[in-house]
């Protein structure tokens, strides 16, 4: 009976003690950085870009793609490196500021998408950038010297 008892009074005092619960908390954490990208040079063979990270980004990637229409990429995946032909993952410290050029098909439209995330983990949006390689050495019209 005192076991009982004893059990009783413990369980009583246990849940009276616990006058007041604490409500989940929220966080809010701001959007992801950006990153920018600018198409440096445009020739037959060859685009060069620079990105060039927001304030408060920590990593960056990107990857190019040939393709006349801008897709939805999904910026986790693109900056693991997920998508073909993704670079490999780069540090803002390391490289505050990252020129590429890469080499292409003469007279063809590039798409260049890069995402920043934050040292938090948190991914800003996809930015997108579209260059058209020059075609110079199209063919043209030469005169008829057949007649001469």
């Amino acid at each position: 009976m005192k076991k009982l008892i004893y059990s009783s009074v413990m369980l009583v005092l246990g849940l009276s003690s616990c006058a007041s619960w604490d409500d989940p908390v929220t966080e809010n954490y701001p959007d992801g950085p950006s990153i920018d990208i600018a198409i440096t040079a445009t020739t037959d063979s060859a685009i060069t870009f620079t990105l060039t990270p927001a304030e408060g980004t920590q990593y960056y990637n990107f990857v190019t793609d040939a393709n006349d229409e801008a897709e939805t990429l999904d910026g986790y995946s693109l900056l693991k490196g997920q998508y073909e032909n993704a670079a490999n993952l780069k540090s803002v410290e390391e490289n505050p500021s990252f020129t590429y050029t890469i080499k292409a098909e003469p007279n063809t439209v590039y798409q260049v998408y890069a995402v920043a995330a934050s040292d938090k983990g948190i991914v800003g949006e996809v930015a997108v950038a579209s260059a058209t390689t020059t075609d110079v050495k199209a063919p043209a019209l030469v005169a008829d010297r057949s007649e001469e």
